[in-house]
């Protein structure tokens, strides 16, 4: 399955996990979850992570991830965060990715489980300042306990946060390689091995992967048809929208919508 890009407005979010299953996608925020009870599955770039209670998983900016739900008392602690609102660990995750995103239960020191316990408390009305700085100081508990690698590509990795804006504030209009590449001034060759590389998708699928991204938000987040959804999101037809809707997520928008 191909991971369609998402686009997450709030620059902060803290409190219970989303409903699951939840497709393949990236984002440029930071994601981080806690398993309070039951289990799920997640995938954080290649590989596949069985969650458990007390396990702590974080994924980077642009790293592909999904979930698959295990146990029906599936419940947890999720936290979403531009690096822009943490600008201290904002190079660290432009330029270094962990060994292992997952810490197991047996590893969260006391500290760190505090400050999600913490937060997961807090009320989302709870002032901004006042849960940021909550997230800072479980971040700093987080990072320290994570071991780091150097990230070989933050050239291409700053490209690939231009591509997904160019793209997202393009979306709805005509789009190919070469004109994306000449708009960001880099060859088409070098935009299509930063798609593939950076992304793990190609352009049709990344055009198709941020429309099908808006419409999952809609089907979450509103009461639309899915006829409506189908023409906010550039499709002209019920048709291709329910074909590219099962190429990015393996269901039909129905079945989707269902599981929500």
């Amino acid at each position: 399955m191909k991971a369609f890009l998402e686009q997450r407005d709030c620059q902060l979010f803290t409190g219970a996990m989303f409903p699951l299953p939840y497709p393949l996608h990236v984002h440029e925020v930071v994601e981080l979850v806690s398993i309070r009870t039951g289990s799920c599955r997640m995938r954080i770039g290649l590989e596949h992570y069985d969650l458990s209670v007390g396990d702590v998983a974080i994924a980077f900016p642009f790293m592909p991830h999904s979930y698959v739900k295990v146990t029906d008392d599936l419940s947890g602690f999720a936290l979403f965060i531009s690096p822009n609102e943490i600008r201290e660990f904002a190079r660290l995750f432009a330029e270094e990715t962990p060994l292992c995103p997952v810490i197991r239960a047996k590893d969260v020191i006391p500290e760190l489980q505090q400050s999600i316990d913490r937060l997961y408390a807090i009320p989302e009305s709870q002032p901004h300042p006042y849960r940021l700085a909550y997230v800072h100081l479980l971040l700093a508990q987080l990072l320290n306990t994570l071991p780091m690698t150097q990230y070989d590509g933050m050239t291409d990795r700053s490209i690939a946060l231009q591509i997904i804006r160019y793209i997202d504030w393009h979306v709805l209009e005509p789009l190919s390689l070469k004109g994306i590449a000449q708009a960001l001034n880099i060859s088409p060759s070098h935009l299509s091995h930063i798609i593939s590389d950076q992304l793990k998708t190609n352009l049709r699928h990344m055009i198709n992967g941020m429309r099908i991204g808006r419409a999952i938000i809609l089907m979450r987040e509103s009461h639309k048809t899915l006829t409506d959804i189908c023409y906010e999101c550039g499709y002209e037809s019920i048709r291709t929208f329910r074909r590219a809707f099962v190429s990015q997520t393996g269901m039909l928008p129905k079945e989707f919508m269902k599981k929500l």
